[in-house]
């Protein structure tokens, strides 16, 4: 009894005084100007990273970064791709970064008082973290397959103006409205960015770096060089249009023999649960449990879930 009550005079005790700190913070506006402070910090660290990917973009020094930073510029670009900066135009890489990693050691923290296991918060906090990562990847690959799927119409669509050199940035914003997310909003950008500082191709390579497609990148690269040098327009997107109807046709064959691929797996699978069950038979005992319970059954189980993971990931990328 007395060791409840100590408990919960010390409990007490804590909040009064968490209470008490919160209270001195408020009424001196000092957590206020820490945050203030921070956001400040944050902001100009996400406008200096803009900035020298921009640099490097009109450099093409073809160096690339090794380590954190590496790691940091592939995770910038893949929540660039994944639509959610154009989504939350305030949430910039930096604060969506550092608001997961905290509500991810949160979640962790919550989960190891909860269950009195660290293990469990580990899991639940890399789970969190995967999730995060899994989203940011359906939604930049739902991005991927509709500049796939558009980019033969923007073609059309370019080649139907009479484009010079000092006009590329407003064709783009003129014929943006045609054009699904997120091509919608990157020509509209590119526009407006080549309006603000004068300058075409730092907003050419800016709307490049925006689109993940490798093919969309090389267009505008193209239509950058023409703006440089006074090229023709018309005999680029002409070509383009040619090697985009040419690729499209073998997306298709392929698309079409993965699915022939995939009904003969799911034939190759109907006819292995078969086997089991017959196996299940003969030896007068659970297939499932030897599958689950028995070492042997765990490697043979083991060995074909990783031929269907790398089967569907062979089909997916063939598709792509």
């Amino acid at each position: 009894m007395e060791f409840i009550a100590l408990q919960a005079g010390l409990f007490i005790s804590l909040l009064a005084a968490f209470a008490s700190g919160i209270y001195y913070l408020g009424r001196e506006r000092v957590l206020q100007q820490k945050l203030f402070d921070s956001y400040r910090k944050l902001d100009a660290l996400s406008v200096e990273r803009a900035r020298k990917a921009r640099s490097l973009a009109l450099a093409q020094t073809g160096a690339e970064e090794r380590g954190l930073g590496r790691i940091l510029k592939r995770e910038a670009q893949r929540y660039v791709y994944s639509g959610l900066e154009r989504r939350f135009p305030g949430l910039r890489f930096e604060f969506f970064l550092l608001s997961a990693l905290v509500s991810a050691g949160c979640l962790y923290f919550s989960l190891w008082i909860l269950t009195r296991n660290p293990a469990v918060g580990i899991l639940g906090a890399t789970a969190y973290l995967l999730g995060i990562r899994m989203a940011e990847a359906v939604l930049a690959a739902r991005a991927y397959r509709a500049v796939d799927r558009s980019l033969a119409e923007f073609l059309e669509f370019l080649g139907n103006y009479s484009i010079t050199s000092g006009e590329v940035t407003r064709v783009f914003l003129q014929i943006s409205r045609f054009m699904p997310e997120p091509l919608c909003s990157a020509l509209e950008e590119c526009y407006y960015d080549a309006q603000t500082s004068g300058d075409a191709s730092s907003a050419l390579y800016a709307l490049a770096s925006k689109i993940e497609h490798p093919r969309f990148k090389e267009i505008i690269c193209h239509i950058e060089s023409c703006a440089h040098y006074s090229a023709n327009y018309k005999k680029l997107v002409s070509s383009c249009r040619r090697l985009v109807a040419e690729e499209q046709r073998s997306k298709r064959e392929r698309k079409a023999v993965g699915d022939e691929a995939v009904v003969t797996m799911v034939i190759m699978s109907g006819l292995l649960l078969a086997a089991f069950g017959i196996v299940g038979g003969l030896i007068e005992s659970p297939i499932w449990d030897i599958l689950f319970k028995d070492p042997v059954g765990l490697a043979g189980l083991a060995v074909i879930l990783a031929t269907y993971a790398v089967f569907f990931g062979k089909i997916a990328l063939t598709e792509r």
